[in-house]
This record gives C-alpha cells, sequence and structure tokens, in this order.
C-alpha cells in the first residue's frame, strides 16, 4: 500500500478555527490593496475596508448601467419590473438599472413593411419568394385565389406598439 507524507494523519486537529480563517482572508485582500495588517484604534477593521470599497465601486457599476442614448428619430419606452413607465426622447437619460427597470428603444421614422403570400430577399434585387400557404385565400362566391401584397406603415405611438 502506498502511503502519502500528512495524508490522513490530522495529529487529533479539531476544524480550522473561523476566524483564524477569516484573519488569513483579510491578510490576502489587505495585501491586494497596499493596506498593512495591524488595526488601527476605534476603526473599522482591514477585512471590513475593502469590502466596503468592492461594494461602492460594485454599485456605482450598477448605477452606471442604467445610461442609455435614444438616437434621432426614436424614442425609449422605460419599463418597471415590465409595466410601461413613460416615453423619452433623444438624446442621454438615464433608467433605474435592470432588475428594477428595462428601456426598448423604437425607432419611429423606419418604414415598417408587412408581407402577405411572399418574401422579397431584403437586398432590393426584386426577387421574391412565395409563400403558397398564406396566398391562398376564399373568395364570396368560393373561388380560391392566389393573392401577394404589401403593406408600408409609420409607427405613430411607441406604446401601443409594444403594448397592444
Amino acid at each position: 500500500m502506498i502511503k502519502f507524507p500528512g495524508f490522513g494523519q490530522r495529529n487529533n486537529e479539531g476544524p480550522p478555527d473561523l476566524d483564524e480563517v477569516f484573519r488569513d482572508l483579510s491578510k490576502k485582500i489587505n495585501g491586494l490593496f497596499g493596506r498593512s495588517n495591524q488595526d488601527k484604534g476605534g476603526s473599522p477593521t482591514n477585512f471590513e475596508l475593502p469590502v466596503a470599497f468592492l461594494l461602492g465601486i460594485a454599485a456605482l457599476i450598477w448605477f452606471a448601467t442604467g445610461f442609455y442614448i435614444v438616437q434621432e428619430g426614436s424614442v425609449g419606452v422605460v419599463q418597471r419590473f415590465g409595466k410601461f413607465v413613460e416615453t423619452t426622447e433623444r438624446g442621454a437619460n438615464w433608467h433605474l438599472p435592470y432588475p428594477i427597470e428595462s428601456v426598448e428603444i423604437v425607432n419611429m421614422e423606419q418604414v415598417r413593411r408587412l408581407e402577405v403570400g411572399y418574401r422579397s430577399d431584403g437586398e432590393g434585387t426584386g426577387s421574391k419568394t412565395k409563400q403558397p400557404k398564406e396566398a391562398l385565400m376564399l373568395t364570396e362566391d368560393e373561388n380560391i385565389i392566389e393573392l401577394q401584397f404589401a403593406v408600408q406603415y409609420k409607427l405613430k405611438n411607441a406604446k401601443d406598439y409594444l403594448f397592444n
């Protein structure tokens, strides 16, 4: 049988002391920030300072994620927990960061197109692919016709577009 030195031999020691583990962890974290390992009288321990600093930086970054820019011709629709709150105009704006609020940017100047009975290639070459299942329609006199058409539209209200 192979024996590894130190493996399975604990010399009747108990589990490690948690205070000692936290002190060692504090020393390692403080070493990253170049702090000494000595406590100053009446001040927070060295372990509390880096944690508070890191939490402050994390909160600052989280709040910074709430900034967004709305381009010309678009509006921002702010939602709080999925419910409509407001629409914002072009320029720099701020909202409460995720998961509290989110923003959907909607282009109001774009001419949108709905194609029925076909799909164009989108590259302006004029080629189109038939969609036979949606092109067949029944007339009043019970004849079946194949119909292809396109509807072009612009949005008037971003809230109605997103929530209706």
